[in-house]
């Protein structure tokens, strides 16, 4: 089974090949720092007006059946992101607050969602370099626009100070301080895709064998794997996939720890990064 938002193929593209589990060795605190709430995200992210649950296609590559959970049509949005921007936004924030991020672009488009609906105001600062596309996109849900004259972690650095000064609400989806609560709400919030995932198969009786997911920062493929191993009776082989010039989920894998690493931008369309999400 593939989780993705990006469906392309590309060779720059590095793999972390995690353990298999039998049921009998699952483990309820698979991480015991991420206590997701399921009912609670379940009832929140339901209730957005537009949701239902993104395709689960089933089709035959090389002899192969492979499942793939396509979410360029999550709450009409191009990204799996506003699961999390949209659950962490309602959780953390309140009608009339201010919340700063930055964004390569579809995390801000979550979090400016979420904003636009409980009534907030949402400010993202997005790298230069960002497609202009999503800059529009943000404005049309109410956001507000900064644009940074840096890269990504520039722009990071920018928003961080904006809300340390302002007293806004710091919104980002993965965060170098291992403590943070947002990317644990953001993260919580990948979970309803999950579950969904979880409800298909239980329905088909059919369960993957391999489950492939990508990751930047790792918030995706950390929250998807926790939920696998916690909760799917059948256990399958689970790998990351991210870009080869920036592995930094594959050397802080091999370092046991978080590791963060340079490289030039590749292929892999705002998956590049450099430096992974602590709590991933």
């Amino acid at each position: 089974m593939i989780v993705s938002d990006q469906l392309f193929a590309s060779h720059a593209s590095t793999r972390i090949m995690l353990p298999r589990y039998t049921a009998g060795m699952l483990r309820a605190d698979v991480h015991p720092g991420f206590h997701p709430d399921l009912a609670d995200v379940r009832a929140v992210l339901t209730a957005v007006p537009g949701y239902r649950p993104t395709s689960l296609r089933r089709q035959v590559i090389d002899g192969r059946g492979v499942m793939i959970k396509d979410e360029r049509a999550r709450f009409g949005l191009g990204s799996f992101k506003p699961l999390g921007g949209l659950y962490a936004v309602t959780r953390l924030a309140r009608s009339g607050a201010r919340i700063v991020c930055a964004s390569a672009g579809n995390h801000g488009i979550g979090v400016a969602a979420g904003a636009a609906r409980i009534g907030a105001h949402a400010c993202i600062y997005l790298p230069a370099g960002t497609p202009v596309s999503f800059a529009e996109r943000i404005a049309d849900l109410g956001g507000e626009v900064r644009w940074s004259s840096g890269d990504y972690d520039v722009a990071c650095t920018e928003a961080r100070w904006a809300a340390e000064t302002t007293g806004a609400i710091w919104l980002p989806d993965g965060d170098p301080s291992p403590d943070a609560a947002a990317p644990s709400m953001v993260m919580a919030g990948y979970q309803l895709l999950a579950e969904e995932i979880s409800d298909a198969c239980e329905r088909t009786a059919t369960w993957p064998a391999h489950v492939f997911l990508q990751a930047g920062v790792g918030g995706l493929a950390a929250a998807i794997a926790h939920h696998v191993r916690a909760h799917w009776p059948v256990q399958p082989r689970i790998t990351v996939v991210e870009a080869a010039a920036t592995p930094c989920l594959a050397a802080s894998n091999a370092a046991g720890r978080p590791m963060t690493v340079t490289g030039p931008p590749s292929t892999m369309q705002r998956l590049d990064c450099p430096v992974p999400s602590h709590i991933a």
